[in-house]
């Protein structure tokens, strides 16, 4: 995503044909990373050039054409495997160097790799780009095939509750795929839900037919046939799950192995140290996306952020630190999530801290407000809102986080007095001055 959205930035503010290189080992141009969770395992109507960024922001798709036309070079199916930062030299896959004067490193994330006995089954999938989507693809296919043994044939298990989880189990469920979460957390998405809200997503994929089996059990190991093909996922319980298909989602690491001795690394977080500027601890190096580690202005620390918005928004603010000829400020990002599964739809705007009130019942809105306390005062940190098809309340959503506004005493009562998420979004909506066609 980033280095789309990098490239059409770059272009709008002035960059003259032949001063940008995109170098790729995918086979792709860029493209929007989240339909593959989504609508492209169930529609195969959903493909490339179709989701080519940047049609996810509402802007035109850029092609081979595009990138052609703007003198952008875009070397696909290419690995870099190494980085000269004394010389600006990149050496690449089939040996030969790119010279560089600014090197924007976009390399973002791949999936954490379970190492558990038979792991290499065929039938177990990881998805992080388009080659793992259609693979995943034929996957379901040879799941629900009638060459598959009938004791595994339209059975799946995922492995993990966060977002590849919940949303590659949504699509293996309207796939017609009968399907078990497993995962040793509380429910899912531990690091944004409350305990009440993840426990009405849990029950609306029950309701679905979507097993979960949660609060302890991991892989133990994977068992398949003499064919090589995955029959059964063993759990550390011991019971053991028969599966033809197992999708595993437990996390991501940052993609920093080319530049580990050669810029600093944040510990903590695994990626790559930038400024709010994106620039990294090597003059001309800077570091965009999921890969890098970047102050949180608003909130006063340093985090990483897998996430499209950020992929996004910090390759637009490094265009502009890059092409504009004033003072830039620092990169100011309001941390935002969201995921669509089934008929649902929720969104999530700034910082999951302090105190969770929840109002609502999937009815069909679901309200998170967090209120965190400093001494005497309390301020909304951050919102959430499940609200299916209705995009009418984000704007009030977003404003209200991005202000972090602090509540009078009488705000405070109201809202957590509410009982009808509408009543809820209005006192916000006054409260950060917000009105929209259902306040």
């Amino acid at each position: 995503n980033a280095a789309g959205y990098l490239a059409k930035a770059l272009v709008e503010k002035g960059l003259g044909k032949g001063e940008l290189v995109i170098i790729t080992e995918e086979d792709a141009l860029p493209y929007e990373r989240p339909a593959l969770s989504k609508a492209f395992l169930t529609n195969e109507n959903v493909r490339l050039p179709g989701f080519h960024t940047c049609v996810g922001s509402g802007n035109p798709r850029q092609d081979k054409e595009w990138y052609e036309d703007h003198g952008i070079e875009v070397m696909t199916g290419t690995e870099v495997t190494e980085v000269d930062q004394i010389s600006k030299t990149l050496i690449v896959s089939d040996g030969h160097e790119v010279p560089f004067k600014n090197l924007i490193i976009a390399t973002g994330a791949v999936p954490i790799q379970l190492t558990s006995k038979g792991s290499t089954l065929e039938g177990i999938h990881y998805l992080r780009n388009v080659a793992d989507g259609l693979h995943l693809v034929e996957g379901i296919k040879a799941c629900k095939s009638e060459s598959t043994p009938a004791v595994a044939r339209g059975k799946a298990v995922v492995v993990g509750g966060g977002y590849i989880g919940m949303e590659v189990a949504a699509q293996l469920s309207l796939n017609g795929i009968e399907t078990t979460m497993v995962f040793p957390d509380n429910g899912f998405l531990v690091r944004l839900f409350p305990e009440k809200v993840a426990d009405m997503y849990e029950n609306y994929y029950m309701e679905k037919g979507i097993k979960i089996l949660k609060k302890g059990p991991v892989v133990k190991a994977f068992e398949g046939g003499a064919d090589g093909k995955l029959e059964r996922v063993v759990l550390s319980t011991n019971q053991r799950l028969n599966a033809s298909l197992a999708v595993i989602g437990v996390g991501a690491r940052p993609r920093t192995d080319l530049f580990r001795e050669g810029l600093l690394m944040d510990p903590q977080h695994g990626g790559i140290v930038v400024d709010g500027h994106m620039r990294t601890s090597e003059e001309g190096v800077w570091a965009i996306g999921d890969v890098a580690s970047f102050p949180l202005l608003r909130y006063g620390r340093t985090t990483r952020m897998e996430h499209v918005q950020h992929a996004r928004d910090s390759a637009t603010h490094l265009a502009e630190v890059l092409m504009s000829k004033e003072q830039v400020g620092d990169y100011d990002y309001t941390p935002y999530f969201y995921s669509r599964v089934f008929d649902l739809a929720w969104k999530f705007y700034g910082d999951a801290v302090g105190e969770p009130i929840v109002i609502g019942n999937m009815d069909p809105y679901i309200l998170c407000i967090w209120l965190n306390q400093t001494g005497q005062s309390t301020k909304i940190s951050g919102v959430f809102l499940e609200s299916g098809s209705d995009d009418s309340y984000s704007d009030v959503i977003k404003s209200t986080a991005q202000k972090s506004p602090v509540l009078k005493t009488t705000q405070l009562e109201e809202l957590k007095a509410c009982k009808k998420v509408e009543d809820a979004l209005a006192i916000l909506g006054q409260i950060s001055q917000v009105t929209t066609s259902k306040l």
